[in-house]
């Protein structure tokens, strides 16, 4: 047996493998075992990171204006937040900019079917449809139409 390592190398194990071991991988296990130092934690907080979706959209729209899905998704977490003024401001600069947006026409009629609005969501559908003949989104114009039926 061959003695000085850390272990006992028998025949059947070939010495160059062994050694390999003791030079290569035990040193690496020894830096791995070493003491590390401790991690800094701040103790001011970050403010982009405290921001919530809604503070962070509404930077990113106020940066760029005229980004139709940044003001979409504003308005849907105000629909989240429960604040539905908000989003039916948001819904409407949206459609004024982007008369094309078809996600935003029945977001927002659902929005207003939700809160016994049937006959302004029933007039939004029928734009929305238009809409999404026009760019040819069958999937959402059935859905839209779906709703309509339901309001009627």
């Amino acid at each position: 047996a061959l003695t000085g390592l850390p272990f006992v190398l028998h025949s059947s194990i070939n010495a160059v493998v062994a050694l390999c071991f003791a030079f290569i991988a035990l040193p690496c296990a020894a830096a791995l075992a070493a003491p590390r130092t401790p991690r800094i934690i701040r103790k001011t907080p970050m403010t982009e990171q405290n921001k919530t979706r809604r503070q962070k959209l509404e930077q990113f729209l106020a940066q760029n204006p005229n980004d139709a899905f940044s003001r979409y998704g504003i308005a849907l977490e105000c629909i989240r937040e429960g604040d539905i003024p908000g989003a039916e401001a948001h819904f409407k600069s949206l459609l004024e900019a982007n008369p094309d947006y078809v996600p935003g026409y029945q977001m927002y009629a659902q929005t207003l079917a939700q809160h016994n609005r049937a006959e302004e969501a029933k007039a939004l559908l029928n734009q929305g449809i238009a809409a999404a003949s026009r760019q040819g989104n069958q999937h959402a114009r059935s859905e839209m139409e779906g709703l309509l039926t339901q309001l009627e």
